[in-house]
């Protein structure tokens, strides 16, 4: 489904991805942990083909969109679906207006249909019944995220990309968000990149996770593997201890 090839990227003399390759299989979660500023965030926006990488390839469902016309990247963004880190929802849209803008601008689908879609949509993310007339305003932060994923899937994306999606959600609201990954998965077969610190979804939601430290994959396994290893590194990120080589590495980089 898509192939990472020895990406890189560098803003001016700063090098924020390294050499980065691996693949996704059809209908995988695959989770992308790592501390602040080790390029996640940056990784995924090179795959959606919102920013372009120095250099490496990109290749969704055999389309290299490093390489392809816009025409091209338009059609393969049309496989994707994208929710924010804050949801990123329009304030001064209503919640249906919300889900529905990308139908609006994108597809032929008539009134009819997309409030239909709307409302499926909704539902498929625990929402049934939300007054749609609602703005971001006036709803919880866990609706918001919501209401956001249920925007990217509106489109009926084969792949989903989410951008620390439990983010600021008290640990109830981040299970129901990760049961909502997994739900997602099973009902529509999607195929799911999630970037995320929070370990307990990680382990709940992934069948692969990686782990990126200064612009490198420095760990590729499943759950369990990323439990037992013995790499400093990620048992460090895991337990969320301050002592060990991350920490130590940031403390002498200060000095």
């Amino acid at each position: 489904m898509i192939k990472i090839r020895n990406l890189c990227k560098s803003f001016d003399s700063r090098v924020v991805l390294d050499n980065v390759s691996f693949d996704v299989t059809a209908g995988e979660t695959l989770v992308i942990i790592g501390s602040s500023g080790t390029g996640k965030s940056v990784l995924l926006k090179n795959i959606v083909g919102l920013i372009k990488p120095t250099s490496g390839s990109v290749i969704i469902e055999g389309t290299d969109i490093t390489r392809c016309s816009k025409s091209q990247l338009h059609n393969a963004q049309k496989k994707m679906g994208y929710v924010f880190q804050e949801a990123a929802l329009f304030d001064s849209l209503t919640i249906a207006e919300n889900v529905a803008f990308g139908l609006h601008n994108l597809t032929s689908l008539s009134e009819s249909e997309i409030d239909a879609r709307v409302h499926n949509c909704l539902d498929m993310v625990g929402l049934k019944g939300i007054d749609t007339r609602l703005k971001p305003s006036s709803i919880s932060g866990g609706m918001k995220k919501r209401v956001g994923i249920a925007r990217a899937i509106a489109y009926q994306p084969s792949i989903l990309f989410y951008d620390e999606p439990t983010t600021g959600l008290d640990p109830i609201m981040t299970d129901v968000i990760s049961d909502l990954i997994i739900g997602l998965r099973e009902k529509v077969n999607v195929t799911s990149i999630v970037v995320t610190h929070d370990m307990k979804s990680a382990f709940k939601t992934a069948d692969r996770i990686i782990m990126l430290y200064k612009g490198k994959i420095i760990f590729e396994g499943t759950s369990q593997e990323t439990k037992d290893t013995d790499n400093a590194y990620v048992r460090q990120f895991v337990e969320g201890s301050g002592i060990g080589p991350i920490e130590t590495e940031r403390v002498f980089t200060k000095i």
